[in-house]
């Protein structure tokens, strides 16, 4: 069931609602906040309206750093399970008596 939540991101107040838990919608708002931050350390003059665009691109990428780096780790798990099985299917293993 969604809750209704009210967070600060981008210095305005925000009414969200979702499923997740109070803590980590906390937890999202203020690693967004954090990536807007550091867009307006290097980019002080920027309108607020790129200065979020420029945010949401930075989570983009790190969304995608960490999605890629996933599936390279499922394919090597995946390599890894298939070479367990074909020496387990190697073994010879003794033959079950009825």
């Amino acid at each position: 069931m969604k809750k209704a939540y009210n967070i600060v991101v981008f210095g305005m107040e925000i009414s969200v609602r979702s499923e997740a838990d109070e803590s980590q919608v906390s937890a999202l708002a203020e690693y967004l906040q954090r990536k807007y931050d550091e867009v307006k350390s290097v980019s002080q003059n920027a309108p607020r309206a790129n200065l979020m665009a420029l945010a949401a691109l930075n989570v983009a990428s790190d969304y995608f750093e960490v999605r890629d780096s996933a599936q390279v780790m499922q394919r090597a798990l995946e390599a890894r399970s298939k070479r367990i099985i074909s020496k387990i299917d190697q073994l010879e293993l003794p033959k079950e008596e009825d």
